[in-house]
């Protein structure tokens, strides 16, 4: 578990700075390679890392065991009289606790997709470049942050809200898949309102004719199909979910 949870927090943090830090850059080759190396490398620390802190973990109560027997055996220490237990039957056990449709791992991935969903309009809104045709300018249009911007960053932070929610709860219900519903239809409501309504790129874009209306066709198109698949996706999901538990 250590490992992808560590693996992911390590290099998708680190990817998020770097997209930061490097801004600024020449070329869109340069700018994202020179983001995902050092993502890479954090990714690979966390992963030996979490092998790292197991291992430490089991050596330690191993080791800490065979002092306390050790230390017993040195003292000559009578060893307490065994009690006569009961029979143990398979009766005894506990109550199995059912599996979780959402692992530490994918809580994890998930969250860190979810972080860059937020920081794009930030990304976005900062000059990516200092030299070549897009020297200068943001990629997305400043009229853009009111209203949509932080309606968007509400979605989202109520997205991953959703998440903790189905973790905690260890399985899906159709109260949490209509709940993933309407957060999922009002996204796709605001992205599409958006690409309408606003010039969404930079307007120097447009007037350089490097952007035409087709941006909010193209978008909507986009935005359509990944939230049908997504829905279904989950739709799926739920009912196999309940199907196991009878």
């Amino acid at each position: 578990m250590l490992v992808p949870v560590l693996a992911g927090l390590f290099g998708g943090l680190t990817f998020l700075g770097q997209l930061f830090e490097e801004s600024g850059r020449q070329g869109i080759v340069v700018y994202l390679t020179l983001s995902f190396a050092p993502a890479l490398g954090a990714a690979i620390q966390g992963a030996l890392m979490g092998a790292g802190i197991a291992v430490l973990v089991y050596a330690v109560v191993e080791r800490g065991e065979a002092a306390k027997a050790a230390k017993g055996a040195a003292t000559g220490s009578p060893e307490p009289a065994a009690e006569e237990l009961p029979r143990w039957t398979p009766a005894k056990l506990p109550p199995p606790r059912p599996e979780r449709d959402l692992t530490v791992g994918e809580l994890a991935w998930a969250t860190i997709a979810l972080s860059f969903a937020f920081a794009a309009p930030f990304l976005l809104s900062r000059p990516l470049f200092s030299e070549g045709p897009l020297a200068g300018e943001p990629l997305l249009d400043p009229e853009v942050w009111i209203p949509w911007v932080p309606l968007y960053l509400l979605l989202i932070a109520m997205s991953w809200g959703w998440m903790l929610v189905r973790f905690f709860r260890r399985r899906w219900s159709w109260a949490l898949f209509a709940v993933y519903t309407v957060l999922d239809l009002a996204m796709a409501a605001l992205l599409i309102t958006a690409l309408y309504t606003e010039s969404v790129a930079n307007p120097v874009f447009r007037e350089r004719g490097w952007v035409g209306d087709e941006l909010a066709q193209i978008g909507t198109g986009l935005v359509v199909l990944f939230t049908v698949w997504d829905l279904v996706a989950s739709f799926i999901a739920c009912r196999r979910s309940l199907a196991r538990r009878g």
